[in-house]
């Protein structure tokens, strides 16, 4: 049985400037203040952003409600173009589904204040796509509430 895989797309234009969303996603400060869904965090302590190409990336999601729930990232900066690219691969793990993902975020800056942003995840199976898409939609409004707020 083949299991459609297929990825996550999303596009999201904010009223800050390109550097103001690269440093989001960038500087753990920063990250640590939107990355997770509602009803989730990520600790200061627990991450690690080194966003050079060979460099890590790490952090813990832990539930508010049930702390010992945690989803960890892993990554290795495979691209990087300062203020515009981060390309990141996880290793394929069982929480995965034993496949690496890949995570693209492309920053377009449209004037001096307004910025396009467009993050491509996957790949992920089919039924499990919309929870993705649900976490990364709580998860961008946290980031929009950051940015904007």
């Amino acid at each position: 049985m083949t299991t459609e895989m297929q990825n996550l797309n999303l596009e999201l234009e904010f009223k800050v400037p390109r550097a103001k969303v690269w440093a989001a996603w960038t500087e753990v400060s920063q990250l640590v203040q939107w990355f997770a869904p509602e009803g989730w965090t990520v600790r200061e302590s627990d991450a690690v952003i080194d966003a050079r190409v060979g460099g890590k990336e790490h952090f813990v999601m832990h539930s508010i409600e049930n702390p010992e729930m945690q989803s960890p990232v892993d990554a290795v900066f495979t691209e990087v173009s300062e203020l515009s690219l981060l390309v990141g691969q996880t290793e394929a793990t069982p929480q995965n589904g034993g496949r690496v993902m890949e995570l693209r975020v492309e920053l377009e800056e449209i004037d001096a204040n307004n910025t396009r942003m467009k993050v491509t995840q996957g790949p992920y199976a089919a039924d499990i796509l919309p929870l993705a898409e649900q976490g990364w939609g709580s998860t961008m409004g946290k980031l929009r509430a950051l940015l904007e707020g």
